[in-house]
């Protein structure tokens, strides 16, 4: 149905607690939703903003995390375990930049949003220790044309001395990608902690993305048999064949089968 009147924001919201809903606004120009790096934030959910015409200046990097650069929305912090169960539901990302950006945190649901003709990236998870479950399900990452770095970026996962599992279900993934730099197209993930991770990557749809999945698995074998790492990608559509590939799990040009030893997928 149509969309009611809702507040505008043109500035910079601040989260600085937890059990915080915000629903049905919109942020355009420099508007901004941000967490406090110092403050303890859990049980936070973000639903039905829609977020438009937007500069946030952010550009693409595959390298060290940079948390200064700014998506539309932050929520990273300085201390691991501060950021906890975060939803993003029913969002809408029609800006040319980056959408979602987060950093050391756990347990986060993305559902339900769409990501539209970015030409950053759609979600970064940047470097530090991210655990818990991470859900990505039903979210629609389009482009009119191709263009945009990448849908969803792991530049680090897995945790201090706990796992992580990653589920991305149901998405759509179209016209995503670019022949600069690693890690581009639908899914990437750089740099594993090497305390375990699963991850599940079932009903997809990628048309016409530069790359599938390019999932680094950075972990000796020793450390596979005391943390287990396992991947399950199935029922997957694939419209158009990739420039790059469908699936890689070494990456980086110093991977090899003793840095990366090959695991069933």
């Amino acid at each position: 149905g149509s969309r009611k009147n809702e507040s505008l924001f043109t500035g910079v919201i601040t989260l600085a607690g937890s059990n915080i809903t915000i629903d049905g606004i919109a942020l355009t120009k420099t508007g901004q939703i941000n967490s406090d790096t110092a403050a303890i934030i859990k049980n936070v959910t973000l639903q039905n903003i829609y977020a438009y015409n937007i500069d946030s200046d952010s550009v693409w990097t595959d390298a060290a995390r940079d948390y200064d650069q700014k998506f539309v929305m932050n929520l990273v912090t300085n201390t691991y375990g501060n950021i906890d169960n975060i939803k993003f539901i029913n969002n809408k990302f029609s800006v040319k930049e980056g959408g979602i950006k987060l950093g050391r945190v756990d347990n986060i649901t993305v559902s339900g949003n769409s990501f539209l003709n970015f030409e950053v990236a759609g979600i970064r998870v940047e470097g530090g220790y991210n655990s818990g479950t991470f859900n990505f399900d039903n979210n629609k990452f389009v482009n009119d044309t191709v263009k945009g770095h990448i849908a969803i970026y792991f530049n680090s996962y897995g945790g201090n001395g706990t796992s992580i599992t990653v589920k991305i279900t149901n998405n759509t993934f179209k016209n995503i990608g670019t022949s600069t730099g690693t890690y581009t197209g639908a899914i990437g993930a750089k740099s594993y902690q090497e305390n375990g991770a699963s991850w599940i990557i079932e009903g997809n749809t990628f048309e016409n993305c530069y790359n599938g999945m390019k999932i680094r698995n950075n972990a000796t074998s020793t450390n596979h048999t005391k943390y287990p790492w396992t991947l399950k990608a199935s029922n997957n559509t694939f419209i158009g064949v990739p420039e790059g590939v469908y699936y890689m799990a070494r990456v980086n040009a110093s991977d090899s089968a003793t840095t990366n030893p090959p695991v069933a997928v």
